[in-house]
């Protein structure tokens, strides 16, 4: 075959596009949008969040670079999951129960969260039923058009328990209703530098006070948020602030417990419990890859 039958069959010419016209990617915006709750029933499945129409993503996404689903493993069942993804969290929604993994058995029960590398098949068990909240970074393997290697960090277990006795810590210190968030940042500790849970996966437990407003952030990262506890407590989103801080024209999502939600990026939001009792949310984001390229950013309102 001559070079020139080979650029013709094989190569693709580029679009050669003037500079000013081209030089920002216009792209979907990141939606709003709510999924679930789901109860720990019949039949054992997965329910994906799914937002790869709006994202303009030619696979499932949740974000542009992780996808978001609810594993509902049925009384007595077992459900099996694969993904090709390079890293996955799961964070215990509802029940008690195990999952099996090429590193050794998982037990789990309400508020634990566990980070494994990805690629693996796993088993999930439960003998009164359990949900789990399940997030990976399958998209942005996909986007690469890459698959998953042998794992490049070592599985990472959180119990809720210890999340909980480590928020009462921080709560307890001066000043701590003063902050922007009342929360803990589980770090792997081969990712200190990024303060991360893998390469990729970055979260947060963070409790909302009874009758508390939480002032206004924005980062450069999308959250995809669990409520975990609170009946009475709203997140509010806008991308504007009024002179005294607050989130101007907000869009208030009401939060119901096992639910999740997207706050797209850059995106200010507040957390407002009206309720008597605290609020609990889990936040899942791609921020340890977006820190790694020195591209996170956060902004406080005033």
């Amino acid at each position: 075959m001559q070079l020139q039958d080979f650029y013709h069959n094989s190569l693709v010419a580029p679009d050669l596009m003037e500079y000013t016209k081209a030089v920002v990617a216009r792209l979907p915006k990141m939606p709003l949008a709510t999924f679930g709750p789901f109860a720990p029933d019949a039949p054992s499945r997965v329910e994906t969040f799914d937002l790869s129409k709006p994202l303009g993503s030619p696979f499932p996404a949740t974000s542009p670079c992780l996808l978001v689903n609810f594993a509902v493993v049925a009384p007595g069942s077992m459900l099996p999951t694969l993904t090709e993804a390079s890293s996955e969290l799961f964070f215990v929604v509802e029940g008690q129960g195990t999952t099996e993994t090429p590193f050794g058995t998982v037990a789990w029960e309400k508020g634990d969260a566990f980070v494994l590398p990805g690629g693996k098949r796993l088993e999930h068990r439960a003998e009164a039923g359990g949900v789990l909240y399940w997030v990976h970074d399958a998209p942005l393997l996909a986007w690469l058009g890459v698959r998953p290697g042998e794992g490049r960090f070592r599985p990472v277990f959180m119990s809720g328990r210890d999340m909980r006795q480590a928020l009462e810590r921080v709560l307890k210190e001066e000043g701590a209703l003063k902050r922007n968030r009342n929360g803990v940042i589980p770090v792997h500790p081969e990712f200190r530098s990024t303060k991360s849970l893998s390469p990729i996966l970055w979260s947060l437990i963070n409790e909302v006070p009874p009758h508390h407003l939480q002032r206004p952030h924005r980062h450069t990262s999308v959250a995809l948020d669990l409520a975990v506890e609170g009946a009475a407590v709203s997140t509010l989103v806008g991308d504007a602030l009024e002179e005294d801080g607050a989130v101007q024209n907000a869009e208030a999502v009401r939060w119901e417990p096992g639910m999740a939600f997207t706050t797209p990026s850059w995106l200010w939001h507040a957390h407002k419990n009206d309720g008597d009792t605290p609020g609990l949310i889990f936040p899942v984001q791609d921020a340890g890859l977006v820190a790694w390229q020195r591209l996170y950013k956060i902004e406080f309102a005033p």
